[in-house]
């Protein structure tokens, strides 16, 4: 099996779980804190606190573990 070795910086890039279905360059916030260990995000609103911008497509339910799936901001 072929692998790649990449080095992330603390909080540069999260794996997170869709709480609806979300575009790729999306911003988004917290639905809810954690999900079996995942932060649960939702598109952000006007007024609330974004996490970041989803970096793929991600329907939901689905985790995306690679690429990431946030580009933190």
């Amino acid at each position: 099996m072929k692998t790649t070795k990449v080095h992330f910086n603390p909080a540069q890039y999260i794996t997170g779980k869709a709480a609806v279905d979300i575009e790729d360059g999306s911003v988004v916030m917290m639905a809810k804190v954690l999900e079996d260990r995942n932060p649960v995000m939702k598109p952000a609103v006007a007024g609330e606190f974004p996490i970041g911008v989803v970096a793929q497509d991600v329907k939901k339910p689905r985790r995306s573990l690679w690429p990431p799936m946030l580009r933190a901001r």
